[in-house]
């Protein structure tokens, strides 16, 4: 989730474009906060492995500090730091390293795609491509946390993961690819205007996330989501070809997958409605 406050009281703000020092690489810094039982030094060790994974598979290095706090959201200000910084507010408090890796991924994914204020209606599929990295990202992370993990107890918390990530996908009504048109359509209208009903969103998020594991070079396209501008009549036809204009290879395959999903009818959809209501 992003949201855009215009002013805080005490605290200073810099738009989104303001010029900022650029850091040689991207920093993880915990603000002081109801963290429960949970160490700050821990959790910093543990944001710092998520930002480890996503800039790996993305090719992309943020290259700013990541200010995050315990409470507020989850989400991602558009507004950043006086010193450049990306505020995070997360919605976790103590050792719960499964829901802290989900909140904090889905977040940072946001800054990787590029995120904009007034981003039109179909806003909806930022939110569940994110959604699908967080799923990735915990199934990475399980793995890669058994050989070398943020720190040692870690190790056999790993497995946690990976069962968190099903626990979340699960958290909606499930869509197979083929009717993923029928299930937009059905749905347009809550879509276009609840771009965070995640329950709703994520039987769109979970082939996304199958798209990522049997594509890895659709990591390397992530960035492209934030392409062009959008606008208040935007279909969902126009927000896919914004961001996957110039794809080649696999990844262009996976283009014309998505459109040709997307491109079911109304009266399709209100055939099928009944397979796809949440």
């Amino acid at each position: 989730m992003v949201t855009c406050f215009l002013l805080l009281l005490g605290m200073g703000w810099a738009s989104f474009d303001d010029a900022h020092p650029v850091l040689q690489g991207t920093t993880v810094e915990i603000v002081e906060g109801d963290w429960g039982d949970a160490r700050p030094e821990d959790i910093q060790k543990i944001l710092r492995s998520v930002v480890d994974c996503m800039e790996q598979k993305t090719g992309v290095v943020i290259g700013e500090n990541l200010r995050v706090e315990s409470t507020g959201g989850p989400m991602v200000l558009y507004q950043r730091d006086k010193d450049g910084s990306y505020r995070i507010k997360l919605q976790v408090s103590g050792r719960y390293w499964s829901q802290l890796v989900y909140q904090f991924s889905h977040e940072v994914g946001h800054i990787l795609v590029g995120y904009q204020p007034n981003p039109g209606p179909q806003e909806w599929l930022e939110e569940a491509v994110c959604e699908a990295m967080s799923f990735r990202v915990l199934r990475s992370l399980s793995v890669s946390w058994k050989v070398d993990p943020p720190f040692e107890r870690l190790r056999g918390y790993a497995q946690h993961l990976s069962e968190y990530a099903v626990t979340m996908e699960g958290r909606c009504a499930p869509v197979t690819v083929d009717q993923i048109g029928v299930w937009y359509e059905s749905h347009r209208s809550r879509l276009e205007s609840n771009s965070h009903d995640r329950p709703l969103i994520r039987a769109f998020s979970r082939h996304v996330s199958t798209w990522l594991k049997d594509e890895p070079g659709l990591w390397k396209k992530i960035p492209d989501l934030g392409k062009g501008k959008g606008n208040p009549k935007e279909t969902v036809a126009e927000r896919i070809g914004r961001w996957t204009r110039g794809w080649k290879g696999p990844e262009q395959l996976l283009d014309q997958k998505m459109l040709k999903a997307f491109s079911k009818g109304p009266a399709q959809a209100e055939s099928g409605s009944s397979k796809s209501q949440p």
